[in-house]
């Protein structure tokens, strides 16, 4: 499977806490775009997610990931943003 990827950025900002704190907090918002031949985008939304996702959820500091997907002609665009508390955190599950 061909995949062109690029980091799009590190984004520091304030972020609505989750509803329970009742406050926001200092996250890292952690942006990743690959993209794949309209063909195989299927293959590659579930790979993504059983490999991406799934995997980001389980890794302790994370505090969430999401994916999204867009289909532009003969290609299909994802966004993946996972979500943190410190660079550290980054660091320690992206090396």
């Amino acid at each position: 499977m061909s995949v062109k990827v690029a980091i799009l950025a590190m984004v520091i900002g304030a972020v609505p806490a989750a509803p329970r704190s009742g406050g926001t907090t200092a996250r890292i918002a952690r942006v990743w775009n690959g993209q794949v031949s309209s063909a195989r985008a299927d293959e590659y939304e579930r790979y993504l997610y059983d490999n991406g996702i799934k995997a980001l959820r389980r890794t302790r500091g994370n505090l969430g990931a999401q994916m999204f997907r867009r289909a532009a002609g003969e290609r299909a665009y994802f966004v993946v943003i996972s979500y943190w508390p410190s660079e550290e955190s980054i660091r320690a599950w992206a090396g």
